[in-house]
C-alpha cells in the first residue's frame, strides 16, 4: 500500500500485562459506573476519592456515566466540568486524531501538565 494511500490502515496495538502496570504503579479499577462530587463508584460497588482520574476509554466512548453538564462545558481540551477527571483519546474532550496512537499524544501531554502545574 502506497504511503499516502486514501484508503484506511489498521493502527498498531501496544499491549502490557496487568502485572508488570501494577509493578510500575497502576492502579487498575473496574469500570466507572458514576461520580458524585469527589467520589467516583466503580462496577464492584467500591467506591474511591481520586485526585485525578484519566479516562481513556477502547473502542466505544465509555463516558455516558459522566454528567452531561461535565461533557459539555468543558474548560479546555481534555478536561471535564469535574474537577480532576480528564479525558485521553476521544476526539470530543480531546481534538481531532486523539483517538489514534499518532494523536493521543496530544492529550497525554496536555493531561501531564494540567496535572504538574495544578495548586
Amino acid at each position: 500500500m502506497p504511503l499516502f494511500s486514501r484508503e484506511r490502515r489498521p493502527e498498531p496495538v501496544f499491549g502490557d500485562s496487568y502485572e508488570r502496570l501494577r509493578r510500575a504503579g497502576v492502579t487498575i479499577v473496574p469500570a466507572v459506573q458514576g461520580v458524585a462530587g469527589a467520589v467516583v463508584t466503580f462496577a464492584d460497588g467500591t467506591q474511591a476519592s481520586p485526585r485525578s482520574v484519566i479516562l481513556a476509554t477502547g473502542y466505544t466512548p465509555g463516558d455516558d456515566w459522566i454528567p452531561e453538564p461535565a461533557r459539555v462545558d468543558r474548560p479546555r481540551r481534555t478536561l471535564t466540568g469535574l474537577p480532576g477527571l480528564f479525558v485521553a483519546g476521544m476526539p470530543q474532550y480531546g481534538g481531532r486524531g486523539s483517538d489514534t496512537l499518532a494523536g493521543v499524544w496530544k492529550d497525554a501531554t496536555t493531561i501531564a501538565q494540567h496535572i504538574i502545574n495544578r495548586p
